[in-house]
């Protein structure tokens, strides 16, 4: 799992253009961009990691890797709840002036084989993995799409028994691609939490979507721009936009014959 900071650049130059100069934290010290990445770890990552000895975990700036090597699934979706909640309590909790340092996460989880190997350069052990790779290219993802918790295939068959019996939770397909780097294509599905404010929204969208999606798959472009559009007009989702933008790109130069149906990121 890969989850990072969003907006931190905007964030850091906010920081250096002395917007938030004169600020106190709640611990009554001025307000630094170091502080800020504190409060994030500390209002929220920190949900990921602690709590469950075999749970490896690096933190990389803004962000934090999760390797989790047994199968745990509940335990880390009943940690993203508490997560995102505790995230949504500090967001509400902001004053007017402090409301530019909000904090919003996206995730990338997938599953897979991981090694780990002690390097010499630094003495010190490191996971190496194919799936390391996949989490980290779903979470880049997560913006695109406008989703947060945005998962692979692999995962979402561990973790739909718990989504389906747990009403916090609901999911949606998002999209059919091969990934930056990758040769197969994977289906990404996102996870819904009912603690996000588009959470009825995305949900409701879902069977709309699903038609634009068939007809997508079924080479219909017309017919699929025309729902893909309907979406983002009466839900407002950054996915009926990108995914229309898509069935114009497919109606101009249709994909090759044999076509696996699936969005590659080297398509332009």
């Amino acid at each position: 799992m890969f989850c990072d900071l969003r907006n931190s650049t905007e964030i850091l130059m906010n920081f250096e253009e002395g917007r938030f100069d004169g600020l106190a934290s709640p611990s009554e010290e001025d307000v630094s961009y170091g502080g800020f990445i504190r409060d994030v770890h500390e209002t929220s990552y920190q949900e990921l990691y602690l709590g469950d000895e075999h749970t490896y975990a690096e933190i990389y700036g803004d962000g934090v890797m999760g390797i989790f090597p047994h199968d745990n699934t509940r335990y880390l979706v009943g940690n993203l709840y508490r997560l995102t909640k505790r995230m949504r309590r500090y967001n509400d909790a902001l004053t007017p002036e402090r409301v530019g340092l909000t904090i919003d996460i996206g995730f990338g989880i997938t599953v897979g084989l991981v090694a780990f190997t002690r390097y010499p350069f630094d003495d010190r052990v490191h996971p190496v993995g194919q799936c390391i790779h996949a989490a980290a290219r779903i979470e880049a993802l997560s913006k695109v799409y406008g989703a947060r918790v945005l998962i692979s295939e692999t995962f979402f068959n561990f973790a739909k028994g718990i989504i389906a019996t747990d009403p916090r939770f609901s999911h949606r397909f998002v999209d059919r691609i091969v990934l930056k780097g990758f040769r197969k294509p994977t289906n990404l599905f996102e996870i819904l939490i009912d603690n996000d404010p588009r959470f009825p929204l995305k949900r409701d969208s879902r069977e709309l979507y699903g038609q634009a999606v068939a007809k997508f798959q079924s080479r219909d472009w017309a017919g699929a721009g025309r729902l893909f559009d309907q979406v983002t007009k009466e839900f407002g989702l950054e996915m009926g936009a990108i995914m229309s933008s898509r069935c114009a790109i497919f109606a101009a130069h249709p994909p090759e014959p044999g076509w696996d149906r699936a969005w590659r990121m080297s398509y332009r």
